[in-house]
């Protein structure tokens, strides 16, 4: 049977492995959000200099009208070889 203070180690170390792993895809997570956030700002911010007469109900709407197309457009050309 092992040694108490065998198993603790052993579980300690794995936990630390795992813990770089996971750490590393959380920072790798957390700058998908930061640059989308980013680009999505940049990109309203753009809309409303380009078209300044309309209103910001006009812009969102548009910025939602382009989400959306991505949204559903994005998925299908990854599924075509």
């Amino acid at each position: 049977m092992m040694n108490p203070d065998t198993r603790m180690a052993v579980s300690t170390s794995r936990r630390g492995h795992y813990g770089f792993k996971w750490k590393f895809i959380e920072e790798q997570i957390l700058a998908l959000i930061v640059e989308v956030v980013v680009s999505w700002t940049t990109i309203f911010l753009f809309l409303r200099k380009a078209l300044p007469r309309r209103s910001f109900e006009f812009c969102n709407r548009t910025m939602s009208t382009i989400h959306a197309t991505l949204a559903v457009c994005r998925p299908g050309l990854s599924l075509c070889p």
